[in-house]
């Protein structure tokens, strides 16, 4: 569990309001077997003045699960799925929406992400 508060001034005018975030992070991971992790994570980020604008106020949610599976002592098959929700102003922030959505205005405010992969140590 942490917890961080984080201020930006704005870099290009000072009269601009600060934007505060503060975010809550809550981890856990299970060892069920030797060869099997399992993790989950979820972040919240409640941001005011996003983008140094006044009254620009949002969340964002993120929910994370791993899993991951040794087939040998060299070789990992790894899961991830990650679930990212967006409210009020950042649904208004075009970097974290091109990047989540592919696109500066999306449709939804929520994306899911799966991902799927083997790490082998040579």
């Amino acid at each position: 569990l942490s917890y961080y508060k984080a201020t930006t001034d704005s870099a290009v005018n000072a009269a601009l309001p600060e934007q505060v975030n503060s975010i809550v992070n809550l981890g856990l991971r299970w060892t069920p077997r030797p060869d099997v992790d399992l993790r989950a994570a979820y972040y919240t980020d409640k941001g005011r003045s996003l983008n140094n604008v006044n009254a620009r106020d949002g969340r964002k949610d993120s929910l994370v699960l791993v899993g991951q599976l040794a087939l040998s002592k060299r070789t990992l098959l790894n899961a991830v799925w990650a679930n990212n929700r967006l409210t009020n102003g950042y649904r208004l922030e075009p970097v974290h929406n091109s990047q989540l959505f592919g696109t500066a205005t999306p449709a939804s405010s929520s994306v899911n992400h799966l991902s799927v992969g083997m790490v082998h140590l040579f």
